[in-house]
């Protein structure tokens, strides 16, 4: 099994969590690679989960890097075959996914704790300026964009003739009783 194979069924794993997943981000300038990065779809309460792939136990053993992955994530996990990293190799909080028959089944289960929103910034902005847009999607983004501006522009005027139909009926409401008034007084 290949670190890709394991990134394509942790894609798949995370798109049936409805996270958006991305594979092989930086933490911005500091030029650490964290192998998976999800996150909830959300802006409110949003989750951050990250990921280090190890296909080899020599891989596992020699990496000292993936403690700097921990203020981008709330969770974190690494992510093996079953016979390269046990459930007692790894620290309290830190979770273990073993890759059995291309599924994932979570061994260890990782602790919530807050992200650093500035390291979390720093990744998302590696994600947006490496990573952002097609031109294609960008201009269907700015299109639809457009149609909602115009279709709240055309509600707003429809409301505004109302108003103003209204204010015109109450207007002449008001002369109406006016005139009334007058009339009443004036044949006193």
């Amino acid at each position: 099994m290949t670190e890709s194979d394991v990134i394509r069924i942790l894609h798949r794993h995370c798109t049936e969590q409805k996270l958006k997943f991305f594979a092989h981000v930086y933490r911005g300038t500091k030029g650490y690679i964290l192998d998976g990065f999800a996150m909830s779809q959300a802006y409110r309460n949003m989750r951050t989960i990250g990921y280090e792939v190890k296909v080899s136990r020599n891989d596992f053993l020699q990496d000292k890097k993936w403690q700097n992955y921990l203020p981008v994530c709330n969770t974190f996990y690494f992510v093996s075959p079953p016979e390269v990293i046990r459930k007692d190799d790894l620290p309290a909080g830190i979770g273990l996914y073993h890759v059995v028959d291309n599924r994932l089944v979570c061994v260890k289960k990782a602790k919530r704790n807050e992200f650093d929103k500035d390291a979390v910034f720093e990744v998302l902005q590696y994600i947006v300026l490496s990573r952002g847009l097609s031109e294609r999607m960008k201009v269907k983004s700015a299109v639809s964009h457009m149609h909602f501006a115009q279709n709240r522009a055309n509600d707003l005027e429809r409301r505004l003739r109302n108003t103003q139909r209204r204010c015109n009926e109450v207007e002449n409401e008001l002369w109406e009783i006016k005139r009334k008034v007058k009339e009443a007084t004036n044949g006193r």
